[in-house]
């Protein structure tokens, strides 16, 4: 899908009254089109938001005292082929006369393997959380959501966006079948993707009042 494709949706959905589409006009086959792509958007958003955070902070934790990093930030797992990387990168620099210390591209590697992890469930949230030192914040985060939830409903909401998310970008959105005719897709609805991209808009700003 194409990113303006994603723009247009965006916009038709945050601004229905500028737009002359209306919800009945969503039945179309492109524009459900649109709808997913504003979902998939919403989430991929959220995504990035976290891992904009999570390497911003942990690079700060990082040059702190080795016993002050939090554990499972200390504990993150790097490949032996990125430690060869590093370390082949480290003795060049030195042979050369430049000024690179092996922290700094030890850092660089580590921006580049958190990129390959994804925040988008309950628990890969969580996992940004511990990697922080943050520890109980869910129960923050919640009450200051719109409308407060349980630790419980929030991680039945995310799964239920994030599954819905991963029909569309894994399976083309079409329903399984063990012997289909004709391939069909899951129904998208107006309203329902209208409040589950307003949902993770308002969880992030929550999550982001709670831990800055």
């Amino acid at each position: 899908m194409r990113a303006g494709h994603q723009e247009v949706a965006l916009l038709a959905i945050r601004n229905p009254s500028e737009s002359e589409w209306t919800k009945d006009h969503f039945g179309h086959e492109w524009l459900s089109e649109l709808l997913c792509a504003a979902l998939v958007f919403a989430v991929s958003a959220m995504d990035r938001y976290f891992h904009d955070f999570v390497v911003d902070k942990s690079l700060t934790l990082l040059s702190r005292r080795v016993d002050k990093i939090p554990p499972d930030l200390s504990k993150f797992k790097i490949s032996l082929g990125t430690a060869e990387v590093v370390a082949r990168k480290a003795l060049k620099s030195r042979k050369v006369g430049q000024a690179i210390r092996p922290r700094t591209i030890l850092k660089e590697k580590f921006r580049e393997e958190l990129h390959r992890k994804t925040f988008q469930t309950y628990d890969e949230i969580c996992d940004a959380f511990k990697m922080l030192g943050l520890q109980d914040n869910w129960s923050k985060v919640t009450q200051e959501l719109r409308k407060p939830l349980t630790n419980n409903e929030v991680k039945e909401k995310l799964k239920q966006i994030v599954d819905r998310r991963n029909k569309i970008v894994h399976e083309g959105n079409k329903v399984r079948e063990k012997r289909p005719r004709r391939p069909k897709r899951f129904q998208i609805d107006f309203k329902k993707t209208h409040e589950d991209i307003d949902w993770i808009q308002n969880l992030v700003d929550a999550i982001d009042k709670v831990i800055t």
